[in-house]
């Protein structure tokens, strides 16, 4: 199977769940984003600002911080921080 669509697939499973747990319309809107977009982040350009825009869209205001602070890097490419824990194996296997 095409791995998008397996990817896909596995986190709309995933999703599904957590909207059943939703209470409000706003929250069920933003996990009915996620389920389109985040899938997509990587693998289609330009997924990371239409979610993004799709969220300020929902939440009925755009702003930039929230931009910066969760899409920002995946849009520029930048892998995430390693955790601790990944820093601490890395230094113990160079002793």
């Amino acid at each position: 199977m095409n791995d998008l669509v397996e990817r896909y697939l596995k986190y709309a499973a995933y999703k599904a769940r957590k909207i059943r747990e939703r209470k409000t319309p706003v929250g069920v809107a933003n996990d009915l984003i996620d389920l389109i977009f985040h899938p997509l982040f990587g693998q289609v350009p330009g997924a990371e600002i239409l979610d993004f825009l799709a969220h300020s869209a929902v939440e009925g205001e755009f702003n930039i911080r929230k931009f910066v602070k969760y899409n920002l890097r995946s849009t520029l490419g930048v892998k995430s921080r390693v955790k601790k824990r990944e820093i601490r194996r890395k230094k113990s296997r160079r002793r």
